[in-house]
Formats: structure tokens, sequence, C-alpha cells
């Protein structure tokens, strides 16, 4: 009885944590976008993926006791991030569907999907830096944050190269 008792506050916690986190992204999204912008961009969020980055930021924040506030900061950020990243790479690709349903390219198209991914990489930190966050520590996340940016980025461009590449040995 004990452990349900623990695992269903555990899930209630985490449920919260999940609106908050998806407060947070809307919040952000109406404060910085208008008219047809910003209607296009809730779209991204109408269908959420599997949230796995939000998961794993609160089990560790959990673990070390990081408060719920910063903690859904950070989550944010890397939701945010992680959504920019697939609208990105769904118009590079061309991916039409993404989530069982059209994706963000194919529906708004390719302009505004840049638009999009842009403003969602440009603004997602927004979260953390109004946080409580205590400012070295947000010195700290924004260049993890860019250093994670220039990793997709390069990761990205070294697809490109070889996917039009003949043999894997023209790399080096």
């Amino acid at each position: 009885m004990l452990v349900n008792r623990a695992s269903n506050e555990t899930m209630e916690n985490y449920s919260s944590f999940v609106s908050q986190v998806s407060k947070n992204m809307i919040d952000l999204v109406n404060a910085n976008s208008q008219g047809y912008f910003n209607s296009i961009l809730h779209t991204q969020f109408q269908k959420p993926g599997k949230m796995i980055r939000i998961y794993l930021a609160y089990r560790l924040g959990s673990l070390l006791g990081t408060p719920v506030d910063q903690l859904a900061a950070w989550a944010s950020a890397c939701e945010l991030f992680h959504n920019a990243t697939l609208i990105h790479d769904d118009l590079q690709d061309r991916d039409t569907h993404r989530r069982g349903k059209l994706s963000f390219w194919a529906q708004h198209g390719e302009k505004q999907a840049i638009n999009a991914g842009d403003f969602l990489m440009l603004s997602a930190l927004q979260p953390v830096l109004l946080s409580s966050i205590p400012s070295h520590l947000k010195v700290k996340l924004s260049m993890m944050y860019s250093q994670m940016s220039c990793k997709i980025a390069n990761g990205q461009s070294l697809e490109f190269e070889m996917n039009e590449s003949e043999s894997p040995a023209q790399l080096y």
C-alpha cells in the first residue's frame, strides 16, 4: 500500500510538472509572437511527443533536490529547443509527417517552418533566464545550450555530407 501511495504521489507530481512545462512553453510563445505566426506556432504543441527530455529532467532534478520551478524552466528550454530541431530536421529531410500528423513545414510552408524553428531555438533559453535559477548556473546552462546547439548543427551538416558522398572514406 505504501508503494502504491508513493507511486501515485510521484505520478501526480510528474503530471503537475508536465503541465507547468507545457504552460511555460505556451506562455513563451504568447509573450513573443503575435497574429498568424502565434497561431501556427501553437500547432507544434497540439500533439506532444513522448516528452522524454521532460521526464529525464524531472527524474534527475528530483534525485538532486532541484526546486521544481527551476527544473521546469530548464525542462521547458530543452523541450522548446527539441521542437525547433524537429521543425528544421523535417524541412531539411523533407519529412511530411511528424507525430501522426503533417509536419510543420508541410502544414505551413518552408518559410514559416524556418521562422518557427528559429523562433523556438532563439527563445528557448528565456524560461531559464527569467527563472529563479542562480546567475552562475544560468551562465553554465546558457553555455551548455550554446554548445549543444553547435553540436546539433554540426551533426545535421555531417548527415548531409554523408548522404551526398559516394564513400564514407571521402569524409576524412
